[in-house]
C-alpha cells in the first residue's frame, strides 16, 4: 500500500508508476512529410511476390487474410499497416534486478523490408513501468 498524502484538503494515494504514451499522428506526419518517403510507402501494393516465398510479413498468410477481409482498406495503397512489438528492458542494467520497463513500438509494414526496423521508422507508442 502506498503512503497517503494530503493535497489541498484531499486525502489520496500517490501514484508511483506512470504510463507514458506518445501520440501517433505527429510521428506519422513527420514520417510522411518527405515526398520520397511517402512514395516508398506504396511499394507493398506493387511488389507482390510471384514465387510464393515468404520474404516479409507482407507475404504471410495472416497478412493475406487481412487483405481479403477488408478490401476497401487494401484498395487505397496509402493506408498504413502497423505492427506492434514490445520488449522488456532494465534501464538500470545489473544495478537493479527488480525494476524493468516495457517498451511498446509500432512498425510501419508499408516500407521496404530493410527500412521497417531502422531507428528513424520505429515509432515509440508506450513506456510501461513495471516491477
Amino acid at each position: 500500500m502506498q503512503p497517503l498524502k494530503v493535497y489541498g484538503g484531499f486525502l489520496g494515494v500517490v501514484s508511483r508508476k506512470v504510463l507514458q504514451y506518445f501520440l501517433l499522428i505527429p510521428q506519422l506526419v513527420k514520417m510522411y512529410r518527405c515526398k520520397s518517403l511517402a512514395k516508398l510507402c506504396t511499394w507493398h501494393k506493387n511488389n507482390v511476390p510471384a514465387n510464393g516465398l515468404v520474404r516479409s510479413v507482407i507475404d504471410s498468410i495472416t497478412y493475406k487474410h487481412i487483405s481479403e477481409k477488408w478490401l476497401e482498406f487494401v484498395n487505397n495503397s496509402h493506408n498504413i499497416r502497423l505492427g506492434l512489438a514490445l520488449d522488456k528492458v532494465n534501464p538500470f542494467g545489473s544495478l537493479s534486478s527488480i525494476h524493468s520497463t516495457w517498451l511498446v513500438v509500432l512498425l510501419n509494414y508499408n516500407l521496404f523490408l530493410w527500412l521497417v526496423t531502422k531507428c528513424y521508422f520505429l515509432m515509440l507508442a508506450l513506456i510501461i513501468p513495471s516491477k
